[in-house]
């Protein structure tokens, strides 16, 4: 990707990502993100790509740029993407989010599918770029095709992947519901 660097882009013309990659977000970590912010100001930019109308929308750094509302701040720093490939940007997203360890496993699933099913992306690339072994892709990977109530459950933290695994191979859903 191309960027134009130390840019400051104004909050009021900066969009969300329709497309985020996290379910939810922890309103607990987002207020620490925003004091560490008032505190030590931005270490790393975030990500933006130009939009029709003279706004913009984060490519990535959505949590940056939630906790710099909180702070009511009226600019952060930003690099514009200028490289037309979605997938490119996508597969930045994840990654950044996954080496930082603050996703959900489920939220990380999605996102790893979503970037394979793009055919741009195998999951040797990932293995490559997110420092993740190839186990943890493909167990990640494998959430995704786990019942709902399964899913749910790890999404809100109630049981671990593992645990999901395992109780994957109860296919009574009244039995499940009763362990999880």
């Amino acid at each position: 990707l191309q960027h134009r660097l130390n840019m400051k882009v104004e909050l009021a013309l900066l969009d969300l990502p329709e497309k985020d990659l996290r379910a939810s977000v922890d309103e607990d970590a987002l207020d620490e993100l925003a004091a560490s912010l008032r505190d030590h100001g931005l270490l790393q930019p975030i990500g933006v790509k130009v939009k029709p109308g003279g706004r913009y929308e984060v490519v990535f750094g959505s949590r940056r740029t939630r906790a710099a509302r909180l702070n009511a701040w009226q600019h952060i720093e930003g690099n514009i993407v200028t490289d037309g490939s979605l997938a490119n940007s996508d597969a930045k997203k994840l990654i950044e989010n996954v080496q930082r360890l603050d996703m959900t496993p489920m939220e990380e699933a999605y996102g790893l599918a979503d970037l394979i099913g793009d055919g741009e992306i195998n999951v040797r690339q990932l293995q490559n770029q997110t420092g993740k072994s190839r186990d943890w892709i493909r167990t990640r990977l494998q959430l995704i095709d786990m019942p709902d109530d399964l899913q749910g459950a790890v999404q809100a933290g109630v049981i671990g992947v593992g645990v999901a695994t395992i109780f994957a191979g109860i296919e009574d859903a009244t039995v499940r519901e009763m362990y999880i």
